[in-house]
């Protein structure tokens, strides 16, 4: 059987790059691209795990 984890490791990491985006503010910008893309990814995990544990669908 298959068991679903819990959103809250894909959050941490989203709060986690979030942070860092805020104290890091003259980052270049390929390290801002990448973190902006590293959290659309995890934004779409977190979307499916909601998905596939029966909650509602959003963008955390």
């Amino acid at each position: 059987m298959l068991q679903l984890f819990s959103t809250q490791t894909y959050q941490d990491k989203v709060d986690a790059i979030y942070k860092l985006l805020n104290t890091d503010t003259d980052c270049p910008i390929e390290l801002f691209e990448w973190r902006m893309r590293r959290i659309h990814c995890l934004n779409l995990k977190i979307k499916q795990r909601s998905a596939d544990m029966g909650r509602r669908e959003e963008i955390y």
